[in-house]
């Protein structure tokens, strides 16, 4: 049995913030203790963040906890956007079983924070296994990352989000053991008796034909159909309706194919990656993540009506998939651009989620990056809402 629940708190003092989420979330599950915790804290606390995670350890008595900085908080009852806030879920199971880890020096080398936390996990024999990261997104890069993991520990679904923080620190921190740092990534692993199901709801919709990466490297597009990108991507302008080129950066992005043949862009047949830099004089994109020569892509713009749409649609068949009563809590890792930002309105994702899952404590906040698995490969989605349920089998 799997028992959770989640509180939030908006007090200022940090130790006291620390005290009033856990002591509501202990309270709602019926625990005097917890085996393990998520703590997702606004960046106004950093400075107090051990502070805080001491704390939480004591009053559960674990120091499994992780999660990470974030700009924006959600519970099951609450949207905490734009101001400090502190939400923590805890739980205790004896079907399954949680480790916590905080992997350091990840701009020093991503490839070696792979086989580091690979080198802490792969004695984990269980079957099944769920591995959420909080990563700092200043310093991760998911490719170098997972190829170490993969080769250490063999391939482990993953879900999750990047650190979010106030977009003046340019850090953001993670969490494991019960301690905190930036440039590091923070884990949680499960493992054992449990099963889990994720939705992944796009923020944007494909814009004109499929393109074929016809001359790439890493992470920069130089040509697609054997033209200059920077073209292709103004002549899909051209039919975008957008005010002005500024608009780009928060309106355009790149769909990637999911697969290396596919030329078809459906609602779920594709992840979204940012548009880093666009250089005019020699004509080519860069890519957030590394792109495949050979490989398709499409064009994608971020659309609020389709959003709140394909949210709906994929609450509707993740509930569908995982027996709404059957849940034991869930985890929604909803991109920073999303929100008040794009629907104009308070708790718009809260709202449609507790309308499928109305007894569900959930956990969220607001990440620079998604994980989430699609077809048994890893992704570091972005401009998704993703929601991640647990349960018992």
């Amino acid at each position: 049995m799997i028992r959770a629940a989640t509180h939030y708190s908006k007090e200022r003092d940090p130790r006291r913030a620390a005290e009033i989420a856990v002591h509501g979330a202990l309270r709602k599950a019926h625990l005097d203790r917890a085996d393990f915790a998520l703590v997702f804290a606004h960046p106004a606390y950093a400075e107090d963040y051990p502070l805080i995670l001491e704390r939480i350890a004591e009053l559960t008595g674990t120091t499994q906890i992780s999660g990470c900085s974030a700009f924006g908080v959600m519970t099951e009852d609450a949207d905490l956007e734009d101001a400090p806030a502190l939400g923590v879920l805890v739980a205790a199971s004896d079907t399954c079983t949680v480790s916590t880890h905080l992997i350091g020096n990840l701009q020093e080398s991503n490839y070696q924070a792979g086989m580091a936390l690979g080198s802490q996990i792969q004695t984990c024999y269980e079957e099944n296994r769920l591995l959420c990261l909080f990563p700092d997104p200043y310093s991760f890069h998911g490719g170098a990352f997972f190829s170490a993991l993969e080769q250490q520990a063999g391939f482990l679904p993953a879900a999750g989000g990047g650190a979010s923080d106030n977009g003046v620190q340019a850090k953001g921190y993670s969490f494991g053991q019960a301690r905190s740092s930036y440039d590091a990534l923070g884990a949680m692993l499960l493992s054992g008796n449990f099963r889990y199901e994720a939705g992944i709801a796009h923020s944007c919709v494909p814009i004109g034909e499929a393109l074929q990466i016809t001359n790439a490297h890493g992470n920069k597009i130089f040509e697609l159909d054997h033209r200059p990108a920077y073209d292709s991507l103004l002549e899909m302008l051209s039919g975008a309706h957008l005010n002005s080129a500024r608009e780009i950066p928060e309106k355009v992005f790149l769909g990637l194919a999911l697969g290396d043949f596919q030329t078809e862009f459906g609602h779920e047949d594709y992840f979204v990656s940012k548009i880093m830099d666009i250089n005019t004089r020699k004509g080519f994109l860069t890519s957030v993540v590394p792109v495949r020569q050979g490989g398709f892509m499409t064009f994608a713009l971020r659309d609020r009506s389709q959003a709140s749409q394909r949210l709906a649609a994929t609450l509707e068949e993740l509930a569908q998939r995982f027996e709404p009563g059957k849940a034991a809590f869930g985890l929604y890792f909803n991109c920073v651009t999303r929100g008040k930002n794009l629907f104009g309105e308070d708790g718009h994702d809260r709202k449609l989620i507790r309308r499928y899952f109305p007894d569900m404590p959930v956990l969220g906040f607001t990440s620079y990056g998604q994980f989430a698995p699609v077809r048994g490969v890893n992704f570091f989605h972005h401009q998704t809402g993703t929601l991640l349920v647990i349960g018992e089998k």
